[in-house]
């Protein structure tokens, strides 16, 4: 199964969400409409993967969803494809300290000091802990929030690293990615299915 994981303002029904259901039709995705504060939006990823943790696990997240994607699989060893991430997202999201609207939505919403300093908190957690041959990172060199040559430098060993001049921080053109993303998938897949085969036969 995958998680897709949106970013800051998103919601569920983004556009990641439907590219992964266009690239794998028969698998199930799913695709919560996260909380605004971080510790929530994290309780609430957890309890998915928990309840599915029997069942190869694919993360998907984009941009802050990409942060919550790499602590998670910190914290239960899930593969995770991160999109244009925020790594840091206490320091990338201090000018949307306020009143914000979800772009999706519509839906009026205030992000605080007190969301920050959750984020600050849970950095610690996932970059001194997570086995970054699990991540798979997409870039785009354009992107308007985030420096990519950051995230690469943060990303040293990971499993998979690919940047495009363009698209932007909202990563135009998925479809570019839907190969290598079905590969990961589906090789994670073979995996546990053969680490099954083989705890049958012993």
């Amino acid at each position: 199964m995958l998680v897709n994981i949106h970013g800051f303002s998103s919601s569920g029904d983004n556009t990641k969400h439907a590219f992964l259901r266009s690239v794998f039709p028969g698998e199930m995705i799913l695709s919560p409409d996260l909380p605004v504060e971080p510790r929530a939006a994290i309780r609430e990823l957890e309890s998915i993967v928990e309840k599915y943790k029997g069942e190869p696990i694919l993360l998907v997240g984009s941009s802050l969803g990409g942060f919550y994607a790499y602590y998670l699989s910190a914290k239960y060893g899930c593969h995770a494809v991160l999109l244009n991430p925020s790594l840091m997202p206490f320091a990338s999201l201090m000018d949307c300290l306020g009143d914000n609207v979800n772009y999706n939505t519509g839906e009026p919403f205030v992000f605080t000091e007190e969301h920050i300093k959750q984020l600050r908190d849970m950095f610690p957690e996932v970059y001194l802990e997570g086995d970054h041959g699990l991540l798979h990172a997409f870039v785009c060199e354009d992107d308007e929030r985030l420096d990519h040559t950051q995230t690469k430098k943060m990303l040293v060993g990971c499993g998979t690293f690919v940047s495009f001049a363009k698209g932007g921080h909202q990563f135009a053109d998925l479809e570019r990615i839907q190969g290598e993303i079905r590969r990961i998938y589906f090789e994670l897949v073979k995996k546990e299915r053969d680490h099954r085969q083989d705890g049958v036969e012993g």
